[in-house]
């Protein structure tokens, strides 16, 4: 009967020693999921932190593209205009020169 209740015991202090063992074992499981996830975690993190950086630089120099390229327009067109005019006030000073002329001849 006390070889008996040995064993029993015996089996009893196994099964809960194997029971500590797994649930230990499972947590330590878990705790090396968890440090995985958050090292990917933090990767991904800093990829999509320099993603953004990288996005909003580019934006930054399109805008500055974009700024010359409405300047350099403007510039087209004032020169354009410009020149209208100095054509327009060509040809008026042509019309009154042949105008004087005529008058003096006529005279």
């Amino acid at each position: 009967a006390t070889e008996s209740m040995n064993i029993s015991t015996s089996r009893s202090l196994a099964a809960r020693a194997m029971h500590i063992w797994k649930d230990q074992h499972e947590g330590h499981k878990l705790d090396k999921m968890a440090a995985e996830l958050q090292r990917r975690w933090q990767e991904q993190e800093a990829a999509a932190k320099l993603q953004l950086a990288q996005i909003s630089n580019e934006r930054d120099a399109m805008g500055t593209l974009a700024e010359g390229h409405t300047m350099q327009q403007h510039r087209f067109k004032d020169m354009g205009l410009t020149f209208s005019l100095w054509r327009l006030e060509a040809h008026f000073q042509r019309l009154e020169r042949e105008l004087e002329s005529r008058e003096e001849a006529a005279m």
